[in-house]
């Protein structure tokens, strides 16, 4: 369900699902505005009072939001994660901060998502140019250098701008359990080939098998790899080589 409210200053939107629609990472703490933590608390307050037995739980790294910057070269609605608009906003206080006081004044202890954050702000790209300059400049952003907002240089034909996106986590170990999921199922979807076309052919040469799967798999995939299913099917007795040609499968 939704809900949304608004006042002369802010337009707050809420998107209520249940805990499995949402994605399996964890939250991320962060120091909303204090108009938006208004908003969310009296949101709060009305979804409980017709729910009280439901858990309400918020989800901000997840939202998104627009916000109204001031540039010399003018003003620019940008559209944003919320994670980005609160880090943006603790330069209302300082427009030089360092990297301990953009932490402390955005509430995101998670160092390596802070860092995510700001290098979306400090890059330069054709979509958006960088919203904040990073002393000393560098591709990497460290929990040593300065930022300042990028008032004097900042300019996009467009009133309103799309934010570079915040590249989202993976460690080593997701990683590679990502690429064994894929492996599995690249294996299985060959079997599968594989098998239709034996029970389509009957009988066949190697080399016309492998063209033939080749032609219909929608994925990268090298002859060794297709050889390798064939030999696993034929040890679970799915197809055969021909006892007189071993090139040549039933």
């Amino acid at each position: 369900s939704s809900s949304s409210s608004s006042s002369s200053d802010i337009s707050f939107h809420v998107h209520v699902l249940t805990q499995g629609s949402w994605p399996s990472q964890p939250s991320l703490a962060m120091h909303l505005p204090h108009t938006v933590q208004t908003k969310q608390d009296q949101f709060a307050t009305y979804y409980l009072n017709k729910h009280a037995q439901r858990k309400l739980e918020w989800q901000n790294w997840l939202a998104t939001a627009e916000l109204v910057a001031s540039f010399d070269s003018g003003r620019k609605l940008l559209d944003l994660a919320a994670v980005q608009a609160c880090v943006l906003i603790t330069f209302n206080e300082e427009l030089k901060q360092s990297f301990a006081d953009i932490q402390r004044r955005s509430g995101i202890t998670d160092s390596d998502a802070l860092k995510r954050v700001l290098h979306s702000l400090v890059v330069d790209s054709k979509q958006c140019p960088p919203l904040l300059l990073k002393k000393p400049i560098s591709h990497v952003v460290s929990d040593t250098d300065l930022f300042l907002v990028n008032k004097k240089k900042f300019s996009h034909k467009l009133f309103r701008v799309k934010v570079n996106p915040v590249q989202s986590a993976r460690t080593t170990q997701e990683r590679k359990s990502t690429a064994a999921r894929v492996l599995l199922d690249r294996q299985y979807s060959l079997d599968a080939h594989i098998v239709r076309i034996m029970k389509a052919r009957k009988t066949m040469q190697h080399s016309q098998l492998t063209a033939e799967i080749l032609e219909q798999i929608k994925f990268p995939t090298e002859i060794k790899d297709i050889k390798k299913r064939i030999e696993t099917l034929i040890e679970r007795e799915y197809m055969e080589r021909d006892a007189k040609d071993s090139k040549i499968y039933h």
